[in-house]
């Protein structure tokens, strides 16, 4: 019987999502640091999109620095190592479930 799932398939999966995730924060961050302009439509669709991947750690941090115009949001970063973390997490606890090959 074939395997549908293998430990390698599952662990693919797991990057493949985590780097989807990572990249859309890091243009979020791009896209606050240079000060995009909210309401266009690409932008907004950014941030609504990235909005439950922040949600946990909104108001961590500051995000304004006072007499700078842009804003950092360390939130966000700080999610980012988050989420790195946890996929970690993840791919050691497969490659654990993981039988070795003969």
């Amino acid at each position: 019987m074939k395997k549908v799932f293998t430990a390698g398939f599952l662990k693919d999966v797991v990057i493949f999502i985590i780097g989807i995730a990572e990249a859309f924060l890091l243009l979020r961050i791009a896209l606050k640091f240079t000060a995009a302009n909210p309401d266009a439509p690409f932008v907004k669709w950014v941030y609504d999109t990235t909005y439950p991947l922040i949600y946990p750690f909104i108001g961590m941090f500051p995000s304004k620095i006072t007499g700078v115009q842009v804003e950092i949001e360390f939130s966000t970063m700080f999610a980012m190592i988050i989420y790195v973390v946890l996929s970690y997490a993840v791919l050691s606890f497969i490659s654990i479930l993981e039988k070795p090959s003969r």
